[in-house]
């Protein structure tokens, strides 16, 4: 598998330490192609779970740009690997 193919190993090892915080909605969480993709991503970067957006699909940024950038800014300031909001 190559990075440009994502799956369990080919994202990044698992000594990535750079500070990662997965963004979900919580709509799309658990259909694909979204959720399926965070539960790539945490496992191949092992953050152990991903912020959620309450009541958010992947749109996100055009329904909720203000809980998104919270998200985001939240994920910048604490330097954490994961997160979770509900």
């Amino acid at each position: 598998m190559t990075h440009n193919q994502p799956g369990k190993e080919g994202i990044a090892p698992k000594t990535w330490t750079t500070p990662t915080t997965l963004i979900a909605g919580e709509l799309s969480r658990n259909r694909p192609p979204y959720g399926p993709s965070v539960d790539i991503f945490l496992e191949a970067l092992d953050v152990e779970e991903a912020t959620i957006l309450a009541g958010q699909d992947h749109l996100a940024h055009v329904t909720a740009p203000q809980e998104l950038a919270h998200a985001i800014n939240g994920g910048l300031t604490t330097g954490q690997r994961s997160g979770f909001r509900e």
